[in-house]
């Protein structure tokens, strides 16, 4: 079945606002112990977790592309659980822009962590059946903890920022400094052996047609063009390898694609690190830490 592009996370949903996305946090960002929540990772490597809110469960897509707390979808009826309290402007995917409105989350609980008046903006814009769940979880709250992300064990780890890997694995662990954080985790990655460093962003909800979707690449290079096509019509450059900070993941395919309103970077590093690597994601500490497969 042909499945429609779909681009989360640092593309999809930027609020024009500076309103914090919360009141506070309990027990505190820095003032907590290491925990692990149960991780749920669908048939396309979106990563999910279920969080308790004042007004029962909540199905979250992790996405770490994504600047706000905690978005709603607008089609799913958990929304009408929770109040109207403003509106804002946010765009889509499609770059499009509309005032949308923001519901109020007295609580929510992730793990030890509880969050108080979350802020949760509707996601505007039609997300298509393969996407489930009643929204997402982004950076808003997830960006001042340390993330260990190991998909194939079914397990999120949460840690105060500046936690890394124990001593026993140091030794298979890789550290590599995020080369900007403001857009998201931005990490350098070479395509090729060819030496030249791209900037994509590591965004754990950019999505796009099938289960095997590792990368989009907005305005590549010349020196990067199409290798090939996919049955979805769009070219792709078919890379014979890929390495992160020197880490290497293997080869992959490359949609070339563009968009009406691009970041500043090269393009999106998705599902594919999680499906290959365990990792930990330290925004706040401008760092990620990578486990080399095997």
């Amino acid at each position: 079945m042909r499945r429609a592009l779909l681009l989360l996370a640092a593309l999809a949903l930027q609020a024009c606002t500076t309103v914090p996305p919360y009141a506070s946090v309990e027990p505190g960002i820095d003032a907590f112990e290491p925990f692990d929540v149960p991780l749920r990772v669908d048939a396309h490597g979106v990563l999910h977790v279920e969080v308790e809110t004042s007004d029962g469960l909540l199905d979250l897509i992790v996405d770490t592309g994504a600047d706000h707390a905690v978005l709603l979808r607008s089609d799913t009826e958990a929304r009408e659980r929770f109040a109207v309290v403003d509106r804002e402007w946010h765009g889509n995917a499609s770059g499009n822009w509309s005032r949308t409105a923001v519901r109020l989350v007295p609580w929510l609980r992730i793990g030890a962590l509880r969050f108080t008046d979350v802020r949760a903006p509707e996601e505007g814009s039609d997300l298509p059946d393969f996407m489930t769940g009643d929204g997402m979880i982004g950076r808003g709250l997830l960006g001042e903890v340390a993330l260990d992300v190991d998909a194939p064990h079914r397990r999120l780890g949460v840690a105060p920022s500046g936690w890394e890997p124990g001593d026993d694995e140091r030794g298979a662990w890789t550290r590599v400094a995020l080369l900007a954080t403001e857009d998201g985790a931005v990490v350098p990655v070479e395509v090729d052996g060819s030496g030249r460093v791209l900037r994509v962003v590591l965004d754990t909800g950019a999505i796009a047609f099938a289960d095997d979707v590792d990368f989009g690449l907005l305005d590549p290079a010349p020196d990067l063009g199409a290798t090939g096509e996919r049955d979805e019509g769009l070219p792709v450059h078919r890379a014979t390898s890929v390495r992160l900070g020197g880490v290497e993941l293997g080869a992959a395919d490359f949609f070339l694609l563009e968009h009406p309103d691009p970041p500043r970077t090269d393009g999106f590093l998705g599902p594919m690190l999680h499906r290959r690597v365990r990792y930990v994601l330290d925004l706040a500490a401008g760092a990620v830490w990578i486990r080399a497969p095997g």
